[in-house]
């Protein structure tokens, strides 16, 4: 006699079929990211990117495969802001905002949110910043046209908040009233 063993691989067939469809699911959901998603090696070589990566760094998909993610910066941008492979080797989050200048000759400003994963591998999270980091720029431009603006007027101009108390003033009102601006912060007119 001749003995066979029949084995039901049904259940193994679903579990491949169901373990397929949420890898689909979870790339999906990846491309469809609005901020660019990077998975990188050990060593730090770019192994995957999402669409929206490639389409704010301005490069295509197989022109960063297999780059080191340092790559990406130039030198100087990297000696201010170091890639810090040591953080994310003790389980740390590292959190770095660096300008890059796309292929195209646009400098933009990206905010990276990196984490190394339980297989080694380290994840980042790229957010373009450059709207915020150009909105900045104008406030401290703003700041600093007011301020030499108050400087120059002949005029006495204190700033007060919603309750009364001085905010601020410019020289002239402390030459009147004989007071240094960071004396009167906080203060009343009553308690002047």
């Amino acid at each position: 006699g001749v003995t066979f063993t029949v084995l039901d691989i049904t259940a193994r067939r679903q579990a491949e079929e169901e373990i397929k469809e949420q890898t689909q699911h979870f790339r999906e959901m990846v491309e469809l990211a609005v901020d660019g998603i990077m998975r990188g090696s050990r060593e730090g070589l770019i192994i995957d990117t999402n669409k929206s990566l490639e389409n704010m760094l301005g490069m295509k998909r197989q022109e960063l495969l297999g780059k080191h993610v340092s790559q990406l910066f130039p030198p100087e941008v990297l000696a201010e802001k170091p890639m810090r492979f040591d953080l994310l080797a003790a389980g740390e989050t590292v959190v770095n905002e660096r300008q890059f200048r796309r292929p195209d000759g646009k400098t933009i400003w990206i905010e990276m949110h990196s984490k190394q994963m339980p297989d080694g591998c380290f994840q980042s999270i790229f957010r373009d910043t450059t709207g915020r980091k150009l909105a900045e720029e104008q406030i401290k431009e703003s700041a600093q046209f007011t301020n030499s603006l108050l400087r120059a007027v002949p005029v006495a101009v204190f700033f007060k908040d919603r309750d009364g108390r001085y905010l601020g003033c410019n020289q002239t009102f402390s030459d009147i009233m004989g007071v240094v601006s960071d004396d009167i912060r906080g203060k009343t007119v009553f308690e002047l």
